[in-house]
């Protein structure tokens, strides 16, 4: 089985009478899925506002990999140890380069703790990140 993410825009409804069919906002993600080369796309679950949570439940139904939306991390400052969370990330840069990583709110926001820059997608960014980081669990041990 095939899977997909279609991104669907509707910001242009501003402009028609139909104005306020645009109330939950512009930007729609959902997965969809093909059986065979002859069948449709389906939609398959939810309609997502979000590319994050979008991505996570294609990684889920495609891959069969959890990818977590947030991951502890410590950082220290003169008197010790404090534990701090990061979300996951989606950029799109210049030059069609995707953009993936872990990104710390508190304290130094904006920052990354691990992120990977990939030329092909946003999918392919999100496999070596993920690889990247089983990687270094691994070494830990």
């Amino acid at each position: 089985m095939r899977y997909r993410i279609k991104y669907t825009d509707s910001s242009w409804l501003w402009l028609t009478p139909l104005a306020f069919l645009n109330m939950g906002g512009s930007d729609h993600y959902e997965i969809q899925s093909k059986k065979h080369w002859w069948n449709k796309w389906e939609k398959v679950g939810y309609t997502y506002d979000n590319q994050t949570d979008a991505y996570i439940e294609y990684f889920k139904l495609k891959y069969n990999i959890n990818i977590q939306k947030k991951i502890e991390w410590n950082y220290s400052k003169k008197y010790g140890f404090y534990k701090n969370y990061a979300e996951l990330n989606f950029e799109h840069r210049n030059n069609n380069l995707y953009q993936v990583g872990y990104i710390r709110k508190n304290p130094c926001p904006e920052k990354y703790i691990y992120h990977v820059i990939s030329n092909i997608s946003f999918e392919d960014a999100l496999i070596r990140l993920y690889n990247d980081m089983k990687i270094r669990e691994l070494i830990k041990k």
